[in-house]
């Protein structure tokens, strides 16, 4: 058995409470005023709440450390564990049946992929080599050499934050060409002009020139 724990310095206690109050505070506040960047700053919301909350339970009159760090990291243990368990019973057998959500398989065959946005560029009139396209998930490490691309789902998460309209978008990139997946036309709102699979092209400088 742990023998029982002495205390800790009022003033102490004081400070690390103050800490972890003014940390927790930030992050969220950051959490919540910018919601639509949550998803991309989430590595420094969880790094400093869980700081906040170190410092918190520091203050705590718990049993020795040796005892406490003892069932902490058991109870860690067993969670990783079942989660462990959950995501080979759960998430791999249809990820590896190819799945695709939202983003893409990662059994996806870029070389081909990279071929058939080559050949329907050229069937859409599209020059890659004018840069300025609209690109996916998918199109994107075809033409990621070129001078300019613009990720479709920033085009669209700009419109949305921005309030501005996507034909408003686009009038203010210029953009030369769209090649994405047919169904990611959806997001700029524009009927596409060629198709090749599941994949379509728009040429902005009309099609064929």
């Amino acid at each position: 058995p742990c023998p029982p724990y002495a205390g800790q310095d009022p003033s102490i206690t004081g400070v690390l409470r103050s800490l972890s109050f003014f940390i927790g505070s930030a992050a969220a506040f950051l959490f919540l005023y910018d919601s639509a960047h949550n998803f991309y700053r989430s590595f420094y919301v969880h790094h400093f709440t869980s700081v906040a909350l170190t410092l918190f339970i520091s203050t705590i009159a718990v049993q020795p450390q040796t005892c406490l760090v003892r069932r902490i990291g058991l109870s860690v243990a067993a969670f990783a564990a079942v989660s462990m368990l959950a995501n080979a019973l759960l998430l791999l057998p249809p990820l590896w049946r190819g799945y695709e959500g939202p983003s893409l398989s990662i059994f996806r065959d870029w070389s081909s992929a990279k071929r058939e946005v080559e050949v329907l560029a050229h069937e859409c009139g599209a020059d890659l080599n004018r840069g300025r396209i609209i690109v996916d998930d998918l199109t994107q490490d075809a033409v990621l050499t070129r001078s300019v691309v613009f990720p479709v789902t920033y085009l669209s998460l700009q419109a949305s934050i921005t309030r501005i309209s996507i034909p408003d978008v686009l009038q203010r990139l210029s953009p030369n060409y769209a090649i994405l997946q047919c169904r990611n036309f959806e997001l700029i709102k524009i009927q596409p002009q060629g198709t090749r699979g599941d994949l379509c092209c728009f040429n902005f400088n009309g099609h064929g020139n």
